[in-house]
């Protein structure tokens, strides 16, 4: 495997006072290299991105504003993007090291065969906005690198708590480009986008699914993700690359400082089990490998969970000995069957699409 990292990830801190904060990226380098051995790995050094390059996926206009609140006074109201999002010129420079890291981990994993993991997964900024803590979209210029290197299919699985509302909005008429995002129910719930009745338009009609989970869904509901809706799909399109983002925001004690909890009910070996599942299928399909690692909010958890899901796509046995007891309410009767009902609803929706759900 490779690992792209740098010092410089720190920097995105948005703002520093909220539970976003870049320290999470050196947490994880110090934990990984020290219990990763060192003939399993190579460390790659990102390239920062070009405005050139941010131009695949933002606007113009889009860019020279947020350029321009970087250079207001730092931590004034004037830099910020959204209210949750500030935008200040050393915050700035490391998402475009983290959009940087994820088009070399493109590059890298083309050239050598070989699975990446790097950092970022700021999947909510869209072509002319950001927000919920992410400015430039590292997942989207991933996927249209590949697209353009390749010239293949590009399938992007996201399985942050939160819909990868601005990923998807980059690709929603875009058939070469396949979004996947299983999420938390966004009824009330950031960033209330996330519907499975969004499904893409135009040419792209079709290539966009979102699977909302109910709060509380367990490993248990994320299998009949797995087996009813992501596989069956993913088979049948044969992306030559995949792209996974997301960190430990489903783990069932992730509760942020912002005042609300994900509900969403996975354990840390769950998460090895749905890294798992990623990995192999990349590995049947044939498919270049990138995964991106992010979010989460229990800051103490974030390491190990991280952990578990990329040993989990490298088919890596799970050596945590943690005893958790879910509440009662995770993959209970009531949350299997709100899980099989939006699957269900899923291939009513995608049915005329795709033979396999049909």
């Amino acid at each position: 495997m490779i690992l792209i990292y740098d010092d410089g990830f720190t920097e995105y801190d948005v703002p520093p006072s909220y539970s976003f904060s870049g320290g999470r990226f050196r947490d994880f380098y110090e934990y990984f290299t020290s219990h990763m051995p060192e003939d399993r790995y190579e460390l790659e050094r990102p390239t920062k991105a070009s405005k050139e390059d941010l131009l695949l996926i933002h606007t113009e206009e889009y860019l020279n504003y947020v350029e321009q609140l970087a250079n207001e006074i730092p931590g004034s109201f004037t830099t910020y993007l959204t209210p949750d999002t500030q935008v200040e010129r050393g915050m700035l420079e490391a998402n475009k090291l983290i959009v940087g890291a994820a088009m070399d981990g493109v590059e890298l994993a083309g050239r050598r065969n070989r699975p990446v993991y790097t950092f970022g997964g700021l999947h909510h900024a869209g072509p002319s906005r950001g927000g919920g803590f992410c400015v430039l979209n590292d997942v989207a210029a991933a996927a249209r690198h590949a697209r353009n290197i390749y010239r293949g299919r590009v399938m992007i699985i996201d399985t942050d708590a939160h819909a990868g509302d601005g990923t998807m909005d980059i690709f929603y008429k875009d058939p070469s480009v396949l979004t996947v995002s299983v999420h938390h129910d966004p009824t009330s719930f950031y960033p209330g986008r996330g519907f499975a009745r969004e499904i893409g338009d135009g040419g792209g009609e079709g290539y966009c699914v979102n699977f909302p989970m109910p709060p509380f869904a367990g490993i248990n509901c994320y299998e009949i993700f797995r087996e009813q809706i992501l596989e069956p799909i993913a088979r049948e399109y044969r992306p030559k690359f995949i792209i996974r983002n997301g960190g430990s925001d489903p783990y069932f004690s992730d509760i942020p400082n912002l005042g609300y909890a994900t509900f969403l009910g996975l354990r840390k070996r769950d998460f090895h089990t749905l890294g798992g599942w990623i990995g192999d299928l990349s590995r049947s399909l044939g498919a270049y490998y990138l995964d991106i690692m992010g979010s989460g909010y229990d800051v103490d958890a974030i390491p190990t969970t991280w952990f578990a899901l990329m040993t989990g796509s490298l088919g890596v046995p799970y050596e945590g000995r943690e005893t958790e007891d879910l509440p009662g309410k995770v993959d209970d009767e009531e949350r299997i069957e709100g899980t099989q009902g939006v699957a269900d609803n899923l291939k009513e929706l995608l049915g005329p699409y795709w033979s396999s759900l049909g």
